[in-house]
């Protein structure tokens, strides 16, 4: 492993993962998604927060592809993938720098590389928000470590520090861990490195946390005061608030099986289910898992390195907290635990005392990865091509240019799992999609009433005068045009 250059091994899965992620087209919410194409009419409304959001970067970055839609979605997978090879380098400078065990520094790297919970982020368009957010709280780290160990520029370091958390939670509210995390990765580092107890170093840090809170406290003073109102989150859903013991914890377990597993979820919730292959990657997941406790035992007479691990892994869920109390946890939320997953198997593992079958089981496990990350993109691949399929064709059925549409939308199949496969309808996004052959209408001008057949549509020529066209989109993947 010592003689692999990890240049040559970053810039095949570089080449591949980016003409597998290209392969893919734009679905469901990435017609929506504030990175989406949007005509700047003339006001800055689209940055100002909302109940749910605050991803002021993401609508600049639409407002600037409104006067360039052609480059839509291409961009968009560019930005995403730029910032998760960002995080490749960033791990593999970390990893070298923490340990010299060549193989828990592949170990760690192959398991960013490979891991499922990735592909949700790295191939959807909305995926800007998550990989950005994540590459500037670790900018943010970086710049604390890089002020803590001094220098003549340790002011603009904190400075650095600060801001890049800022922006961080400006990509996405997720981001707002970063105010803090950067403090609690360094007294773990300092606890490992210095024979000082781990409280005193709390202590010792009680400031920079101050300073931490501060910027939170900003952050959502801004937020509130362009908003009008002090509100987050929607009274039950997606967006909700749950502090419930048992929802946390679903939560958190969700996440860790997307993010720190081989297992594949689509082999059971997509019909057909296969279950063969849902039983084999959860039977080739559990002997990396034995291992990982195996190592885990070891360094029961070793408490100081024990404790750095508890602390390590405290902060890994710290970082995750966010998504741990919403209502529901999306397949894009396992991205942040995937990359502190690797981490902090990558340090477990330098630890370890390697046997001649260690290594077998290792590369098993990350094989069993590479095949389920590899079903997912296909998924997705085949899904979106389906969407755009329609989306073509459908254009075909409008005579004019639309500039103020009604849509019925008709909910007459269920949905199906994740981000990977839905109705062809509901990839269209309730008709958001249309959007990109319209020269990207604003929402204001989109209108959508939700039947759950058509025989509850009593539509007649004098409805919805205001609007030049009407038509109906159901979710099974047909559309019929009204007036156009």
């Amino acid at each position: 492993m010592k003689n692999i250059r990890f240049r040559w091994v970053f810039l095949l899965y570089a080449i591949i993962l980016s003409v597998c992620v290209f392969a893919t087209l734009p679905t469901m919410d990435d017609f929506s998604d504030g990175a989406a194409p949007c005509n700047n009419d003339g006001t800055w409304s689209r940055l100002l927060p909302n109940q749910y959001f605050w991803r002021p970067i993401e609508k600049l970055i639409g407002y600037g592809l409104g006067e360039t839609p052609c480059l839509f979605p291409w961009l968009n997978f560019g930005i995403v993938l730029t910032g998760h090879f960002l995080l490749c380098l960033f791990l593999y400078k970390v990893l070298k720098k923490l340990t010299y065990d060549s193989k828990s520094i592949w170990l760690g790297i192959f398991f960013f590389f490979f891991s499922p919970g990735i592909i949700a982020t790295v191939a959807q368009v909305d995926g800007i928000s998550s990989c950005w957010a994540l590459v500037m709280g670790a900018t943010a780290t970086i710049s604390f470590f890089r002020a803590k160990f001094g220098g003549k520029y340790k002011i603009g370091y904190y400075i650095g520090y600060f801001l890049s958390a800022m922006i961080s939670v400006l990509f996405k509210e997720n981001g707002i861990v970063w105010f803090l995390s950067p403090i609690f990765l360094y007294i773990t580092y300092a606890y490992a490195n210095d024979d000082k107890k781990l409280l005193f170093l709390i202590r010792k840090e009680l400031s920079l946390i101050g300073v931490g809170i501060l910027g939170m406290m900003l952050y959502f003073t801004l937020r509130f005061s362009f908003m009008g109102e002090i509100a987050l989150g929607s009274p039950s859903g997606t967006y909700s608030f749950s502090l419930n013991p048992i929802n946390v914890m679903r939560n958190y377990c969700t996440m860790l099986v997307g993010a720190w597993t081989a297992i594949d979820p689509l082999a059971f919730f997509l019909k057909p289910r296969n279950l063969i292959l849902f039983c084999g990657s959860i039977c080739l997941t559990l002997p990396f898992f034995t291992l990982v406790f195996s190592a885990i035992w070891q360094l029961r007479q070793n408490r100081k390195t024990l404790v750095e691990l508890s602390c390590l892994l405290v902060c890994v869920f710290y970082i995750a907290s966010p998504f741990a109390i919403m209502g529901h946890v999306a397949e894009m939320s396992a991205y942040q635990m995937v990359f502190s997953g690797a981490l902090f198997f990558g340090i477990l593992f330098s630890n370890y005392r390697w046997r001649s079958w260690t290594s077998i089981v290792m590369i098993v496990f990350l094989v069993c990865m590479i095949f389920v990350s590899g079903h997912k993109l296909l998924v997705m691949r085949n899904f979106s091509h389906d969407v755009g399929f329609f989306l073509e064709t459908s254009k075909e059925k409008f005579r004019n240019i639309p500039k103020r549409v009604f849509v019925y939308c008709v909910d007459d199949v269920s949905k199906e799992y994740s981000v990977y496969k839905q109705p062809v309808g509901y990839g269209a996004w309730d008709g958001f999609a249309f959007r990109s052959q319209w020269g990207w209408l604003n929402p204001e001008y989109f209108q959508v009433e939700y039947v759950e057949s058509k025989d509850e549509i009593k539509f007649t020529p004098e409805d919805y005068p205001e609007c030049d066209t009407v038509f109906i989109l159901t979710r099974s993947g047909s559309l019929t045009v009204l007036r156009n």
